[in-house]
């Protein structure tokens, strides 16, 4: 709990941006990292007004400043690359990786002290060919164009052969076999997935609301279109002009007077009725269909027609609970990983010694 309360957002401003990933996706997934980086520290030498006075009134700190923090980083679904599609866990894949795209600035600030970051170039463009002695093996492979000042990063996460490999444009930052126990102790992916309606236990994706209600959404919308056009056809109706004058839609505004018209020479073509109660009823079933495929409009807080007693009200709550057990269940294991995948990264960073000091009483470091 206290690491999450230092994060920076803390977790809890994150919860609802992981929940709606599931809900519309069906999955998410959430990498759990040690997050340090370089902080360029300025210690001030004076006040406002030598500040307003174009002064320098600070100096830099000669030695940057080391911030860590553990994190929980939010991956797209489309950044995410299982080894096996065909295997549900993503415990038991093969291998695994992501990708991120990220400014310079930031990968600077996160890999400036590493030995291969001056290898890392600004941007990559595989139509380039490098030649000369500065020529790296893959300096010009990448999965995505990135536009200048953009590094993508890709992590290789191999559990069987207890491999990690990082991936900057196209520049191997570690060693070979670089051991992936080193991350969070545990020989084991530190990325966890939120699965909200499996599939099938050989398919590696879940489904989402949107992917349960899409046919019966595309309907009402489609209705809703059409019943737009039936209300304003209903509001100004086609006509047939026999005047023998030209007309325009404006003889129809409010308080408009029009001389020399016989309104009997302008007839309506074809019958223009407005929306009919039983095309409304008609929308209504199709909003009961979602609803039964995702939430009940009360268990939203929604209220609905009718007159309803507290009794049936938490009857109908406790129906949309269960249609949602497989969810439900899908957020309680997802969150009891993701805590245990914090303790491992918790007892492989926090116990580490940053500092000595000298106790006084013991006389010793």
């Amino acid at each position: 709990l206290k690491s999450r309360q230092l994060e920076e957002p803390d977790y809890d401003v994150k919860r609802e941006l992981v929940y709606r990933e599931a809900a519309a996706q069906g999955d998410c997934f959430v990498e759990d990292v040690l997050f340090e980086y370089e902080e360029m520290g300025k210690v001030l030498t004076g006040d406002l007004n030598d500040a307003i006075q174009l002064k320098k009134v600070w100096k830099d700190d000669t030695q940057p400043r080391i911030c860590k923090q553990l994190t929980s980083n939010i991956i797209a679904g489309i950044n995410f690359y299982p080894g096996n599609v065909r295997d549900f866990y993503i415990d038991s894949q093969p291998f695994i990786f992501t990708k991120e795209i990220i400014t310079y600035q930031e990968a600077e600030q996160l890999y400036k002290s590493w030995k291969r970051w001056e290898s890392v170039p600004p941007s990559v463009n595989p139509l380039l060919s490098y030649t000369g002695s500065g020529y790296i093996t893959y300096f010009d492979w990448s999965l995505e164009e990135t536009s200048d000042g953009y590094v993508e990063r890709i992590k290789y996460y191999d559990k069987p052969n207890n491999r990690f490999m990082l991936i900057l444009n196209g520049v191997f930052m570690l060693l070979p076999d670089f051991a992936l126990e080193f991350l969070t102790g545990e020989i084991d992916y530190p990325i966890v997935k939120f699965a909200l309606f499996p599939i099938s236990r050989h398919f590696f994706y879940s489904k989402g609301i949107a992917s349960k209600t899409k046919v019966d959404q595309r309907l009402l919308d489609d209705l809703y279109k059409m019943y737009l056009v039936k209300t304003q056809k209903s509001v100004k109706p086609p006509l047939a002009n026999l005047t023998g004058r030209h007309l325009t839609d404006r003889i129809f505004m409010p308080g408009r007077i029009t001389d020399d018209i016989d309104p009997d020479r302008l007839k309506e073509i074809g019958v223009n009725q407005g929306v009919t109660q039983s095309e409304f009823a008609f929308i209504q079933f199709i909003k009961s269909t979602i609803d039964a495929k995702s939430l009940s409009p009360v268990f939203e807080g929604n209220a609905t027609q009718g007159n309803q007693t507290a009794t049936e009200i938490a009857i109908l709550q406790k129906q949309s609970l269960q249609k949602l057990g497989l969810a439900v269940y899908g957020a309680m294991n997802f969150e009891k990983e993701l805590a245990w995948l914090r303790l491992h990264n918790i007892l492989m960073h926090w116990t580490k010694v940053e500092d000595t000091k000298l106790d006084d009483t013991k006389k010793s470091m």
